[in-house]
């Protein structure tokens, strides 16, 4: 059976621990929008994990709340949903087993990134298990992620702690290219982003090539503001994409972001969604979206 899931930190972990207790013939990353809407080709029997659910799946892990609200376990469906920090922390425990063991302490961080649950130093300078969830982020917006996901889950499987993880040549060459592009993406980040109440708003469309970086520095960087509206352009050049983030410093914003992005055909969490906006009216949607995500006290 094939295993769907995403190439962060989170689906990573889950792909591990999974391969580890289950016979997987192929791992395949896709995106939770692609399986919200059904063009996955899922098949009879299928482990999806860290995803919204698919009809042909045999086993099931998620832990968002909005994904699993309406779900009823069904008897022909493997697996665990519910509140979790990480989808990982469900699936340790689901199988908790020897062969788990070692990825204790793996779980434990990701419960902690997959979350946001992070401070100003851990956001700023990243180390260890959180920088490698930094690496594998695809808002981070590195190349080859998918190929990088598949060493890291080989590289877990085998037991490796964060220490031989950070000393693997292609996380290296990451970290190296991320320290390198710290201070242009910062730079970028000030340059393009503006203030709006309590939205900060950054305009990255127009730029050949965004820089490196993670995506929880502008929190720290516009502390008087609780979300971000992101904007940057699309593979098909008529559209432009707008991600819409709350703040993990203040999470005080009563909106709840993907049911905002599905008023415009995207969707998304409580706290973070997107949407694809054609260029001829993404201005005029974009500032209805800032609206409602200001308050009326700031």
């Amino acid at each position: 059976m094939r295993l769907f899931t995403n190439s962060d930190f989170d689906g990573v972990l889950s792909a591990a621990m999974i391969a580890d207790a289950e016979h997987i013939s192929e791992i395949k990353f896709v995106h939770p929008k692609d399986m919200q809407d059904g063009i996955v080709d899922v098949e009879k029997g299928d482990i999806i994990a860290n995803l919204p659910f698919h009809e042909n799946a045999g086993t099931w892990f998620d832990h968002h709340g909005d994904a699993t609200r309406s779900f009823s376990q069904r008897n022909d469906v493997k697996g665990i949903v519910g509140e979790s920090p990480s989808a990982a922390r469900l699936i340790f425990e689901y199988y908790d087993s020897e062969l788990m063991k070692k990825y204790t302490q793996a779980v434990k961080y990701c419960d902690k990134y997959d979350s946001a649950n992070l401070d100003y130093e851990e956001t700023l300078k990243p180390e260890g298990w959180i920088l490698l969830g930094m690496l594998l982020d695809p808002r981070t917006e590195m190349e080859d992620r998918e190929a990088f996901s598949l060493e890291i889950i080989q590289s877990l499987r085998k037991g490796m702690g964060i220490d031989e993880l950070l000393e693997l040549p292609s996380v290296k060459g990451r970290a190296r290219d991320y320290i390198r592009d710290e201070d242009l993406f910062k730079k970028e980040l000030m340059r393009c982003t503006r203030r709006d109440g309590n939205v900060s708003i950054t305009d990255f469309r127009g730029m050949d090539k965004v820089p490196v970086g993670n995506r929880f520095l502008v929190y720290a960087l516009f502390a008087r503001t609780n979300v971000n509206v992101r904007l940057f352009d699309h593979e098909d050049v008529t559209k432009v994409v707008c991600a819409v983030g709350k703040s993990i410093f203040d999470r005080s914003n009563p909106v709840h972001i993907g049911d905002l992005m599905g008023t415009f055909g995207g969707g998304g969490l409580e706290g973070a969604g997107t949407c694809t906006l054609p260029n001829t009216s993404v201005d005029g949607i974009v500032n209805d979206i800032i609206k409602r995500l200001k308050l009326t006290k700031v």
